[in-house]
């Protein structure tokens, strides 16, 4: 179902409710909340959809797509910052808040990507975000680079993509994803939607999980 007013699926909605509830739990909507929105430095893996929309005229606001002719940390020609999540160009402990929507099973070395946003956040920051998950079996590889080329391990599988149309889908993440996120410095929790979000707010069969960057002692304690 495509909201009349945002243009915005269930898995955005889901998200949009996942980051109210983590930082502006009065209020409703994103829009409501941009007076504690706007105290947070935001980093959006994209740069297009119904939360970049409603999120980009924040001040402390960044977004990124990745482009193959475009070096990292640098615009394209129509100003859209260019990132690699495997070397991101952020500096330590950036950003509050990062926000991904099935991104993550299209990067190869998804370990990597997942220790460079725990690397940019702040301690005690989140990443909220979706990928899609499989209940009855463990993270595998779909795919692989090797020397510059993929390699399939599996029956390739691609997804649609605003910016080439399609994009191949690198891992499966599955039940162990969690202790994942645990080994690079995240403690996470999975928030399946429920029948009040059905009910309320359109919310249909979304997952969606929030990692927060684990203080160390000497910081929980500051």
């Amino acid at each position: 179902m495509i909201c009349p007013y945002c243009q915005s699926i269930s898995r955005k909605r889901h998200v949009a409710k996942i980051i109210l509830d983590t930082f502006s739990p009065y209020n409703h909507s994103l829009n409501d909340a941009d007076k504690e929105l706007s105290k947070l430095k935001i980093y959006d893996l994209s740069c297009n959809g119904a939360i970049h929309n409603t999120l980009k005229e924040l001040p402390s606001y960044y977004c990124s797509e990745y482009y193959d002719d475009v070096t990292p940390g640098t615009m394209n020609p129509e100003g859209i910052r260019c990132e690699d999540l495997t070397k991101l160009s952020f500096t330590d402990g950036f950003f509050d808040l990062v926000i991904s929507e099935d991104v993550l099973e299209h990067v190869d070395d998804y370990e990597k990507a997942f220790r460079e946003l725990n690397r940019v956040l702040k301690p005690g920051g989140y990443h909220i975000f979706t990928v899609p998950l499989y209940g009855d079996r463990k993270t595998r590889k779909k795919a692989l680079m090797e020397d510059g080329k993929i390699v399939q391990l599996l029956p390739p599988e691609y997804h649609g993509d605003p910016i080439r149309g399609e994009i191949l889908v690198f891992n499966e993440f599955g039940t162990d994803l969690c202790d994942i996120l645990g080994k690079v410095g995240f403690q996470s929790e999975i928030i399946i939607a429920d029948k009040k979000d059905e009910k309320k707010l359109g919310i249909y069969m979304s997952i969606v999980l929030r990692s927060r960057k684990i203080l160390r002692e000497s910081e929980a304690n500051a």
